[in-house]
């Protein structure tokens, strides 16, 4: 009886690695994506801003990440190979648990990079919108990824981290009370 209960559990474990998938979001954009499409994705000049660039994002990646497991991973092609750390140019984001999906009908999946303790990942699907922030803290870099699978056009960031201005001298942003509005404040 133990044996067939140890032989049962193998099979299952066994297929449940087999069962991990490797799942493409977004690869660099190639020409062919419409001049008008790229204008609506703005680009800044601001120092701590590394590098942009736009996106193909893959086809149905909304229904892609909506059937995740937590065996998949997810891989992010930002920029083309030569330019990017990273044997083939893309970082991976291992899956940590299943997608939630929010009140509001939106979703998201949290994630890491493998080898690196300090890379952690969040995605945000909207509609047919997506916003992912994968943070490196070891290289001090954040990317930061928008997507629409409407149109199929993406688009990158890439942050210095240790560039940016310190944010306690920012103003709090408290919103104001329904009853307080319209009166000065000291």
């Amino acid at each position: 009886m133990k044996t067939q209960l140890r032989t049962m559990a193998l099979v299952l474990l066994l297929a449940g690695a087999t069962m991990a998938a490797e799942i493409e979001i977004c690869r660099p954009a190639e020409t062919a994506i419409p001049a008008d499409a790229r204008a609506a994705l703005a680009s800044s000049a601001e120092p701590w801003i590394i590098r942009t660039g736009s996106l193909q994002m893959a086809p149905q990646f909304v229904v892609r990440l909506r059937q995740l497991s937590d065996r998949d991973t997810l891989k992010l092609s930002l920029f083309p190979t030569a330019s990017m750390d990273g044997a083939d140019g893309a970082i991976r984001v291992e899956v940590r648990g299943r997608p939630r999906t929010t009140s509001s009908g939106g979703l998201s999946v949290s994630g890491a990079c493998p080898g690196s303790p300090l890379q952690t990942a969040l995605f945000t699907v909207v509609g047919q919108r997506l916003m992912a922030t994968v943070e490196d803290l070891e290289s001090g870099r954040i990317y930061q990824i928008i997507g629409d699978g409407d149109t199929g056009v993406g688009h990158v960031t890439v942050i210095d981290r240790r560039a940016m201005p310190p944010a306690m001298h920012l103003p709090p942003l408290v919103p104001e009370r329904e009853d307080d509005k319209g009166e000065e404040r000291p």
